[in-house]
C-alpha cells in the first residue's frame, strides 16, 4: 500500500468482495469508506471483480473513495483477455483540490492507445494499481535463493519503470503504480515524477508511505541537456534520478552515523556500503542487489586498522555536504534535500552573518523516502547519494484500512521503528553519470 498526505492506492485485486460497486451493496467498500472518511484523505481501493448487466458480464473495476466518504469513480479494466473479463470502453479521471487525477489498471499502462486517451484528460496524477505475477522472482533454490530473487525483483523494477519514465517525460504527470507484494505478486510499486522515481525498498513490502511530487512542483532542476538521443526512443526520458531504497535493522543506529565505502570484489560487484558507530559496523548493505547482509558473512564486521577503505564526504555540523568543487552543496531540511549553488565566494563559509539571498541559489529540492532524512553522504567514485532515513511507526490510517481488509481490529497495535537505506543515482537518458558531472 503506498500513501501520502492526500492519497492512499492499494493494488490490483485488493478489494476481495466482488458484486455490486456501491457503497450500500458492498460491505467491505462501505467499511473502507468509513476509514477514509475519519482521516479525510482520497483512495484508491484496489480493484474488485463487479458484476454487470448480464449474466456473463464482469469487470475488473478500480474504485476511490473520496474525503466525504462517497463514492467518487469507478473505472473498468479496459485492456483485457475479454474471456472472464468484459473490458472498459472510457478513460477516468476525477477532481481533487490538488488537480485532476487518472487511473489506469494494470496492462491499461502498455496500450498506446489506452495511454493517449488518459492523458489527453491532462491530470497531475495518474494511479495506477497493478498485479504482475510473482513467478519471475522464483530462484533455482539453495542457499542464495533471497539473493536471486533480489536480483530479479530490481531487475523487474528496472524493466517496469522504464516505460512509464518515458511516458512521464513526455506528459509530465506524475505516475504511481503500486504492485501486489510478494508472494502474490511481484512487488514492483514505483512512483516516478517528472525528474525522480522511487522505488519500493522491499519486494515484501506492504506499507509504503513516500512524499510525491505532482506535475509543475519540481524545483529548478538545472543541469546540462543530454549530450544526444537514444536509439530507442523509450530510453529518452531527459535528466533523471532513481531513489533505489532497502530496509535495513534500526538497532545501533543512532544521529552519529558513518557512511563507509568498501571497494567492489569482483569486476561485477558494485560493493558495499556500512553504516558505522564508533568504529562498528551496525549495518552492511550490499549495493549489487540492494539488500541488507549480514556484516560477518562478507567479513566486515568492524574496521581493521590500517584498513583502505573508499572514505566518503559526510554532511559537516553545519549540515552542508559539498558536490564536487563547482560551487554545489546539498542541504538538509526533513525529509528534503536542497541542491544550493554557491554563485559567490562570500558565502564559501557554512556560516554565514549576511543575507544569503544574493549568493546562494536553489537548483533543486531532492524530496526523501520517507519523513526524515537523518544523514547524507556522497560517493564521488559512483556519483551518488547516499542517505539514511528513519521511519516511526504505522501511520493510523494504513493500520486502519489494513485492519478493516484482514478482518483485525486491535486498537493497541503499534508499529516499530525501521530504517530505510537509500541510493540516489543520476542518468541522462537512462545513461548512468555522475552528479558532480551532470552539474558541470
Amino acid at each position: 500500500m503506498l500513501s501520502f498526505r492526500c492519497s492512499v492506492i492499494l493494488p490490483e485485486g485488493a478489494h476481495h468482495e466482488g458484486g455490486a460497486a456501491n457503497v450500500d451493496e458492498n460491505r467491505l467498500l462501505r467499511e473502507l469508506a468509513a476509514v477514509v472518511k475519519k482521516h479525510q484523505c482520497y483512495a484508491c481501493l484496489g480493484t474488485m471483480s463487479e458484476k454487470g448487466e448480464g449474466e456473463s458480464v464482469f469487470h475488473c473495476t478500480a474504485l476511490v473513495v473520496g474525503p466525504s466518504g462517497d463514492l467518487l469513480a469507478t473505472y473498468r479494466k479496459r485492456a483485457t483477455l475479454g474471456l472472464s473479463q468484459t473490458p472498459g470502453n472510457r478513460p477516468c479521471t476525477f477532481d481533487t483540490k490538488f488537480g485532476k487525477v487518472g487511473i489506469m489498471i494494470c496492462y491499461d499502462a502498455e496500450n498506446p492507445e489506452f495511454v493517449s486517451e488518459a492523458l489527453a484528460e491532462e491530470p497531475v496524477l495518474m494511479l495506477n494499481p497493478i498485479h504482475i505475477s510473482a513467478g519471475a522472482l522464483s530462484g533455482a533454490g539453495g542457499r542464495d535463493l533471497e539473493k536471486q530473487r533480489r536480483m530479479r525483483w530490481r531487475t523487474s523494477l528496472e524493466s517496469m519503470g522504464r516505460h512509464v519514465d518515458h511516458l512521464v517525460h513526455k506528459s509530465g504527470v506524475t505516475w504511481v503504480r503500486c504492485d501486489q507484494p510478494f508472494p502474490c505478486g511481484a512487488g514492483t510499486s514505483q512512483v516516478t515524477s517528472s525528474a525522480c522515481t522511487q522505488q519500493v525498498p522491499d519486494k515484501g513490502t506492504t506499507n509504503w508511505s513516500v512524499f510525491v511530487t505532482l506535475k509543475g512542483s519540481d524545483h529548478n532542476w538545472v543541469v546540462r541537456p543530454p549530450p544526444r538521443d537514444r536509439t530507442a526512443e523509450i530510453d529518452n526520458c531527459g535528466n533523471r534520478y532513481t531513489l533505489k531504497s532497502c530496509m535495513i535493522p534500526s538497532t545501533g543506529v543512532n544521529s552519529n552515523i558513518d557512511f563507509d565505502f568498501v571497494k567492489p570484489f569482483g569486476e561485477f560487484h558494485r560493493g558495499f556500503v556500512r553504516m558505522l558507530s564508533d568504529a562498528h559496523v551496525v549495518a552492511t548493505v550490499d549495493l549489487f542487489r540492494m539488500m541488507s547482509v549480514p556484516s560477518s558473512s562478507v567479513g566486515l564486521e568492524s574496521i581493521k586498522q590500517g584498513e583502505e577503505v573508499a572514505g566518503i564526504a559526510g554532511v559537516t555540523s553545519c549540515g552542508r555536504l559539498a558536490i564536487g568543487n563547482k560551487g554545489f552543496f546539498v542541504e538538509l531540511d526533513g525529509c528534503r534535500m536542497r541542491l544550493m549553488y554557491r554563485k559567490s565566494e562570500e558565502s564559501a563559509g557554512c556560516r554565514l552573518t549576511q543575507d544569503t539571498s544574493s549568493v546562494l541559489e536553489c537548483h533543486h529540492v531532492f524530496v526523501g523516502p520517507s519523513s526524515k532524512i537523518e544523514a547524507v553522504a556522497y560517493q564521488e567514485d559512483l556519483g551518488v547519494l547516499f542517505t539514511l532515513s528513519r521511519v516511526r511507526g504505522r501511520a493510523a490510517l494504513r493500520t486502519d484500512l489494513l485492519q478493516v481488509i484482514d478482518g483485525v481490529h486491535d486498537k493497541n497495535q503499534s508499529g516499530g521503528s525501521s530504517m530505510i537505506f537509500t541510493v540516489w543515482e543520476f542518468m541522462q537518458h537512462r545513461h548512468p553519470v555522475a552528479l558532480h558531472k551532470l552539474l558541470q
